[in-house]
């Protein structure tokens, strides 16, 4: 942190920061060739306000999560939250303002969510998007999709992919064939795609393209959102995460090697013992200070890494794969997909201490996994405190700091050692294969045919 003379914070909050100079032009431009596009086709802006009453979202089917709203009181005590979505108060204008359909409405403006602790995410995400009310099914559906080919084609996007998800195959269909050929050749379907807001009831699309490891548009129908302000109208949009699309111009070339990141250690090795059935060595670089390697005779190559740290990696797409532990995914948890079972080292989560103690009776829990702990007395509906211990955590009950611990158990060897055993199972763990979602999407075939290869490799 940094401070001025007087002891002031001068810096910026975490998950914000100070835009300068070319990314402010760039950042504009994009924004400009939106609004020049949007306004052609006949859309008229919208704006609202960046402070909204809580319960303005919370009647809204509680979309996005309390957790992830920025909250400030009001002079009147009133709940109110920096604005955490765009959709929502504009599907209140429509319900409660706006009587004559069809409305094409298109906004520029941020949308503020609070990220994760040091995961390199900003509360603040620039968008610009379109809303289409009172055209139902097909006709409202075609043309946003077109909208949205045509809105990533005039920001010169390079070899983009539009996921169609959310209706049965035929529907989707319809609407590809609807757009014309060349439109056409960037849409692909993808049947179990979601978005992470919960109030779409139909149609659902999302976009990626090389240069960033994040969805660049992402959309859908929500024909139910405005009837929770009072009036049913059929509804359809789309928005363009502009800080995304902005990263597409300073991406480096792009890397036509696959980038696995593995964690260091057993899970290393264990996994090079996996790939040798591949025919592929990569014992040489299990002791190698290198931390880049190329895996010869293919186009893989090995990034080692701590195990938290894979996922990072992952979920930024600067690498396509990661091999890590299950218990690091439950803790950390992250924007990233998950593959398969690798089914090595193979071991539990579990709830250890004293003979006999019940679960019930535990009020203060140690573990190196705080957030799993969390969740499992949670489920227990038990209010427990919670310690952190990195090192060896058999020693918080030994010494009197803790109850019992939640710790990773293989043999149960180093329990029994120090008076300590097993209260209960919460889960099984092994290691995991997971990928970031846009190199899923953009270089589908050769990371599908890893996988199948790792899969028979199992047996």
């Amino acid at each position: 942190m940094s401070y001025n003379g007087d002891g002031y914070l001068i810096n910026t909050p975490e998950g914000t920061r100070d835009v300068l100079w070319d990314d402010c032009k760039s950042a504009r431009g994009i924004e400009t060739a939106l609004v020049a596009l949007f306004s052609r086709q006949g859309y008229r802006e919208v704006r609202t306000p960046v402070l909204e009453y809580y319960d303005l979202f919370m009647r809204a089917r509680n979309p996005i999560s309390p957790d992830s709203m920025v909250k400030l009181v009001g002079r009147d005590g009133g709940l109110l939250v920096l604005r955490p979505d765009c959709t929502t108060p504009i599907a209140r204008i429509v319900a409660t303002r706006l009587e004559d359909m069809p409305q094409r409405l298109f906004y520029c403006q941020s949308v503020f969510r609070l990220a994760a602790n040091s995961r390199g995410e900003n509360c603040e995400t620039a968008q610009c998007g379109v809303e289409l009310f009172g055209i139902p099914g097909f006709e409202g559906d075609a043309e946003i999709v077109a909208l949205a080919v045509d809105a990533l084609t005039a920001l010169g996007a390079d070899s983009f992919c539009l996921e169609l998800g959310g209706l049965p195959q035929s529907e989707l269909e319809a609407i590809r064939e609807s757009l014309g050929e060349t439109r056409a050749s960037y849409v692909r379907f993808e049947p179990e795609l979601h978005q992470d807001i919960d109030y779409y009831t139909g149609l659902v699309f999302r976009a990626y393209a090389p240069g960033t490891g994040k969805a660049i548009l992402a959309g859908g129908r929500y024909d139910k959102l405005t009837g929770d302000f009072g009036r049913d109208v059929p509804a359809v949009g789309f928005a363009v995460y502009v800080d995304e699309v902005r990263k597409l111009h300073d991406a480096p070339r792009a890397n036509s090697r696959v980038r696995i990141a593995v964690a260091k250690g057993r899970v290393l090795s264990d996994f090079a013992a996996l790939v040798a059935k591949l025919g592929f060595a990569i014992d040489s670089a299990l002791d190698d200070r290198k931390l880049v390697r190329d895996i010869p005779n293919s186009n893989l190559s090995l990034v080692l890494a701590k195990s938290a740290d894979v996922i990072t990696y992952v979920e930024h797409g600067v690498c396509e794969l990661g091999v890590v532990g299950r218990d690091t995914i439950l803790e950390l948890g992250g924007d990233f997909t998950e593959l398969l079972d690798l089914k090595f080292g193979e071991c539990r989560f579990a709830l250890a201490g004293p003979s006999g103690l019940s679960p019930d009776a535990v009020h203060v829990a140690a573990s190196k996994y705080p957030n799993v702990a969390r969740e499992y007395f949670t489920a227990l509906g038990s209010n427990v405190d919670i310690i952190k211990i990195d090192g060896s955590v058999e020693l918080a009950p030994i010494l009197g700091l803790a109850d019992a611990i939640v710790d990773l158990v293989q043999t149960g060897g180093t329990l029994k050692a120090n008076g300590l055993e097993v209260l209960d199972e919460i889960s099984r763990i092994t290691g995991r294969l997971i990928a970031n979602k846009a190199a899923l999407r953009l270089r589908k075939p050769e990371l599908a045919e890893l996988t199948d290869r790792l899969r028979l490799a199992l047996g």
